[in-house]
């Protein structure tokens, strides 16, 4: 599952900074139009992702919630604004490097709060519902077993 987490966010991830450059080609270059960029692709990128997980992450079967999900992305993408801002404009960034600050300040910044969603989405979003110790047990039971190949026959 972990594995299948990573492959959408890195999916997710590539696409977002695709579509942030290509937007961020369209505006001017001022800190306003860079916050504008990161919000609209993590916004896009929250609809990609929420169903990408629930069909193939975590598995259409797992109940998931739609307004949970938004409400831990939108906190994702407020913490990701942030961050990206905090590195892009609070760092020193090498002359050399400063060409790429915007787009390695961003990758940076969903990086981490990918890592984080992942920990929500996993225990609180699509969980799976928990069954009782006695009703696991009870299933498990010989004489279950017996009643449910009996059931099936009829």
């Amino acid at each position: 599952m972990l594995m299948r987490f990573v492959i959408v966010g890195a999916v997710v991830a590539f696409a977002a900074l695709l579509f942030r450059e290509a937007l961020a080609a369209l505006l001017p270059r001022t800190r306003l139009s860079y916050g504008i960029t990161i919000v609209v692709t993590y916004a896009l990128g929250i609809w990609g992702a929420f169903e990408l997980h629930r069909r193939w992450t975590f598995g259409a079967h797992r109940q998931s919630s739609l307004l949970g999900y938004a409400m831990t992305s939108i906190g994702g993408g407020l913490a990701a604004t942030w961050l990206a801002d905090a590195l892009r404009y609070r760092f020193i960034w090498p002359q050399s490097l400063e060409i790429y600050a915007d787009s390695a300040a961003f990758a940076l910044a969903l990086g981490t709060v990918s890592v984080l969603s992942f920990v929500i989405n996993e225990r609180l979003i699509f969980r799976q519902p928990k069954r009782s110790e006695e009703h696991t047990s009870e299933l498990q039971s010989p004489m279950y077993l017996v009643c449910r190949l009996l059931l099936e026959k009829k």
